[in-house]
């Protein structure tokens, strides 16, 4: 999903900065914001796909969840001063976007077939 990749390509390094080193009460790790940062764009994108699982939209919830790996998995290939804080990130959100995806009970068929995705990667 093009607007997953956008997203995450588009968190600002400058905005990271802002947001983490000292703050009035605390001091806030860039590699911690990081984090926050990349979950606050998927985060969006998760509800949705459950959305779709609750609705009883299978096949819907299914190409949500591949459009948001698939997101993910592009801007893991991206460069972006963000991943070189959260390195890791590409392959753990993808992760737990399969696992959340699959608390929905897909059928064992779908789940071989985004598994297929993941591993193509």
């Amino acid at each position: 999903m093009e607007d997953v990749c956008n997203g995450l390509c588009d968190l600002d390094d400058e905005e990271l900065y802002s947001r983490s080193g000292r703050k009035k009460d605390r001091y806030v790790e860039p590699y911690d914001e990081a984090w926050v940062m990349i979950d606050e764009v998927l985060d969006p994108f998760i509800y949705e796909m459950k959305k779709y699982q609750k609705l009883n939209m299978p096949i819907l919830a299914k190409e949500y969840c591949i459009g948001i790996i698939k997101g993910i998995q592009n801007f893991g290939k991206a460069s972006s001063d963000i991943l070189e804080w959260a390195e890791d990130a590409p392959k753990e959100k993808i992760e737990t976007v399969f696992d959340e995806w699959k608390e929905g009970h897909p059928s064992e068929e779908d789940i071989a077939e985004v598994s297929q995705i993941i591993e193509e990667d």
